[in-house]
C-alpha cells in the first residue's frame, strides 16, 4: 500500500471515529457512492456537528432542516 494510501485510509478511520462517516446498518462501504442525502449530512456533521437522527420520519429530516440555516 502507497503512503498515500495509508493516510487516506488513516483519515477515514478517523473520520469514522468521529462520525463523520457512519456507514449503512454498521457496515462501511467505501466503493459506494454517496447519495445527496448522505453527503449533506456529512457536510452538516463536518460544519456543526450531528443533528439527532432520533424521532423523525427520516434520517435525515433534520440535517436539511440545518442546511436551510446555513
Amino acid at each position: 500500500m502507497s503512503d498515500g494510501h495509508i493516510e487516506l485510509k488513516e483519515a477515514m478511520i478517523k473520520s469514522c471515529r468521529l462520525g463523520i462517516f457512519q456507514g449503512n446498518e454498521d457496515k462501511f462501504m467505501p466503493t459506494r457512492a454517496l447519495t445527496n442525502s448522505q453527503a449533506l449530512a456529512v457536510m452538516i456533521r463536518i460544519i456543526s456537528g450531528h443533528e439527532s437522527e432520533i424521532e423523525v420520519s427520516h434520517w435525515t429530516d433534520n440535517y436539511y432542516k440545518k442546511a436551510q440555516t446555513l
